[in-house]
């Protein structure tokens, strides 16, 4: 599947759907099989490390660890604040938002501007995994 979405269709996801929506300042697309990138926001500083940790946890069903110790998000400290069946929420200490939602097959990340509600980018970020879903995604 992954195939026939790579390079700019995947890009597109990020700019024109998740970080266009005005919701979202940093968006990235992560693999669920192997930790890689589909695509990332330009000036999005997730490290590898960041990525297979999140991807870990998310493969955990959102560790108690997870929400005990938070998450590092290129290299912001995030609180996660709420964990569901297959989406994380959270906040840094700048009130930027975080979200994460997963698909079949990989994860849908966010980060919303600080000046604005968190729930914006959250609803874009799950909106974007819902119709991964519906795509078979």
């Amino acid at each position: 599947f992954f195939a026939d979405m790579e390079g700019g269709s995947w890009q597109t996801y990020i700019d024109a759907n998740l970080v266009g929506s005005g919701q979202v300042q940093h968006a990235a697309i992560v693999k669920l099989a192997d930790s890689s990138l589909c695509a990332i926001s330009a000036d999005f500083g997730l490290t590898p490390e960041e990525v297979e940790k999140i991807v870990t946890h998310v493969k955990a069903g959102a560790s108690p660890e997870a929400v005990s110790d938070g998450l590092t998000v290129a290299g912001i400290e995030y609180e996660v604040q709420k964990v569901e069946r297959d989406v994380m929420f959270g906040r840094s200490r700048a009130l930027n938002g975080l979200s994460i939602a997963q698909s079949k097959q990989c994860l849908v990340l966010c980060i919303g501007p600080a000046d604005m509600p968190a729930e914006g980018g959250y609803m874009v970020c799950e909106g974007l995994r819902d119709y991964l879903l519906c795509i078979g995604f």
